[in-house]
């Protein structure tokens, strides 16, 4: 009887162990995921506000130039 509820704890804790390691790694992977589209959307939010801070820069820029 103590030979059959060992090996079945042993398989639990196997279990167990692997079920815990696949939330693991699916957590590491939509954490992946997130923080890349954080920087997508970042970067792209910023090259938007140069692209659209640059033309009104450069104006001021020529009008302290030009007097």
């Amino acid at each position: 009887m103590i030979d059959l509820i060992a090996p079945q704890a042993l398989i639990n804790r196997a279990n167990r162990r692997a079920e815990l390691r696949a939330r693991f790694q699916i957590a590491r992977s939509v954490t992946g995921a997130v923080i890349l589209v954080a920087l997508i959307i970042g970067g792209y939010g910023m090259l938007l506000h140069v692209t659209t801070a640059l033309p009104a820069l450069m104006a001021e820029a020529a009008a302290r130039s030009a007097g």
